[in-house]
């Protein structure tokens, strides 16, 4: 009887137990991104931003170019000691935008209350663009990072 009225209270406050926050599955973690997964894109591309669904511990981002060489977007290669960024949307600058033409994977690791560890990825393409040349140094001293708190 005692769960019966504990019920009544639940379903009169509109909340059983049934319909407690349920963890999040891999796939809806990452809400949106730019560049979007399996887009393409017309070269340009000078941020990389990342909404997640609920706010999460950045640990590291990479970003993979054509040519198999990967560049360490977040934290920067010249900055070991950075500590994890907090939020749900993050925007980490380039100081130099993306124009070779060819396929990119960002990658990115994360902890959240759903993940004690989540590695993701997107997958976008670059189209051909003015100026093909990519200098990897320069991006990786120049990458910035802007987050929500």
């Amino acid at each position: 009887m005692e769960f019966a009225k504990h019920l009544a209270m639940f379903s009169a406050l509109g909340s059983t137990p049934a319909a407690a926050a349920a963890p999040i599955n891999a796939q809806d973690m990452l809400v949106s991104s730019s560049p979007a997964a399996a887009s393409t894109q017309r070269g340009g591309i000078d941020t990389i931003s990342l909404n997640f669904a609920e706010s999460a511990r950045v640990f590291s981002v990479t970003l993979y170019l054509p040519d198999d060489s990967e560049i360490s977007v977040y934290p920067a290669e010249s900055d070991t000691d950075t500590p994890a960024a907090k939020g749900k949307n993050f925007s980490f600058r380039l100081s130099k935008p993306l124009t070779a033409a060819g396929q990119y994977k960002i990658s990115y690791l994360l902890t959240s209350k759903s993940f004690k560890s989540l590695n993701g990825f997107i997958d976008f393409e670059v189209k051909e663009s003015g100026d093909t040349s990519t200098d990897d140094a320069a991006l990786a001293r120049g990458a910035e990072r802007t987050s929500d708190e």
